[in-house]
């Protein structure tokens, strides 16, 4: 009896000395500390665009950051690469995308690339016997270079103007045979000829001429059309820039009617040469700030309503007791939004054009976690 309470002892003892040297290696794998790396996020060149932000500090593996690449005047977004390191890029052609990091142990470099724009550029005689036109086939064309565009009439024929057929362009005198036109996009001119002698008198025509205002809130097209006819109705349209709201035609200078003013798009005739403004104003955004986790501590403010965009809001994360703040993060696309110190709990966001929403992270404390 005996010996068998020995061994009975002796194999609960081996059992215990087991169990508590897989608990003390359980907490020593706990309470190990994590690798962390810095992400640093460049423009390719340096010229075609801004990215932001420009560095993530102390990211850990398998942990998520948001970018943002914004293209120059000029020059298009062509798409994210990992050129360092070990991460992941969610979306590399969005121009707002997330990253992920693979393996912390060393630096990671993406870049946002980017490439000069061109345009295509057709020149037309409208109608193809009323004369001939130069250049006379396609041409590419970079983003605001002019280019010098001339028509000369056929026998019996007479030029009565330049007009934007298809796209967006600038003609610098629409009713010059030898003029100048920029691109906005891929973009058709057309060489207006009309008949000479005979026929019914000519019906009064008139120019238009588009603009938006403020200048940087958004585009019109077409910007200037010419040999517009009393009476027949010509189409407009805005389209409003990133952060804008497209408002109402107006009426800038001549005599001109809409069909729908309050449409960003609407028929306009003209009773004589004139202008028409597409007012813009800055489109009301919403920006929400969250704690991760909930219980980790709380955010001042929760949200704000009818903010716009450049506007700079105040965030202020405070942790409960045994949490630590680790930093703010988007959730989701940054729309050009910028945090001035990520690793602060007290920092500034400035509004980008699109609505914001930001986390303001917590980790347990390592004396809370032992």
């Amino acid at each position: 009896m005996n010996t068998k309470r020995k061994i009975l002892l002796a194999t609960l003892a081996s059992c215990l000395a087991l169990a508590l040297t897989l608990l003390a290696f359980g907490c020593a794998e706990r309470n190990s500390p994590s690798e962390t790396c810095t992400v640093t996020v460049l423009a390719s060149p340096a010229s075609g665009g801004t990215v932001a932000p420009e560095a993530f500090k102390n990211v850990a593996e398998g942990e998520r950051v948001s970018v943002t690449a914004t293209a120059a005047p000029g020059y298009v977004f062509l798409g994210w690469t990992v050129t360092r390191g070990d991460a992941e890029i969610s979306n590399p052609l969005s121009a707002s995308t997330a990253v992920t990091v693979l393996t912390a142990s060393s630096d990671a470099v993406i870049t946002a690339n980017f490439a000069a724009g061109t345009y295509t550029l057709n020149v037309n005689a409208s109608p193809a016997e009323g004369g001939t036109v130069s250049p006379d086939t396609p041409r590419g064309v970079a983003l605001g270079t002019a280019v010098n565009i001339s028509a000369t009439a056929n026998e019996g024929y007479a030029f009565h103007g330049w007009t934007v057929a298809e796209g967006e362009a600038d003609i610098a005198n629409p009713d010059s045979a030898y003029t100048s036109v920029s691109l906005a996009s891929n973009a058709v001119i057309a060489a207006v000829f009309e008949p000479l002698g005979g026929g019914d008198p000519e019906p009064d025509t008139y120019t238009l001429s588009t603009r938006a205002k403020p200048d940087s809130a958004g585009n019109t097209t077409p910007k200037s059309k010419s040999c517009i006819e009393a009476g027949v109705p010509v189409s407009v349209s805005a389209t409003a820039a990133a952060g804008y709201q497209f408002v109402k035609w107006t009426v800038a200078e001549g005599e001109a009617s809409f069909a729908n003013q309050n449409a960003a798009s609407t028929p306009v005739i003209l009773n004589s040469d004139a202008e028409v403004t597409a007012n813009f104003q800055l489109r009301p955004l919403t920006l929400t700030v969250s704690a991760s986790p909930t219980i980790g501590g709380t955010v001042s403010p929760t949200s704000r309503t009818n903010i716009t965009m450049g506007t700079a809001v105040s965030i202020t994360a405070t942790p409960e007791v045994g949490y630590a703040f680790t930093g703010w993060l988007f959730n989701g696309g940054n729309g050009g939004s910028v945090i001035a110190d990520q690793n602060s709990k007290t920092t500034t966001l400035t509004m980008g054009s699109s609505n914001a929403s930001v986390i303001a992270n917590f980790n347990v404390q390592a004396a809370a976690k032992q």
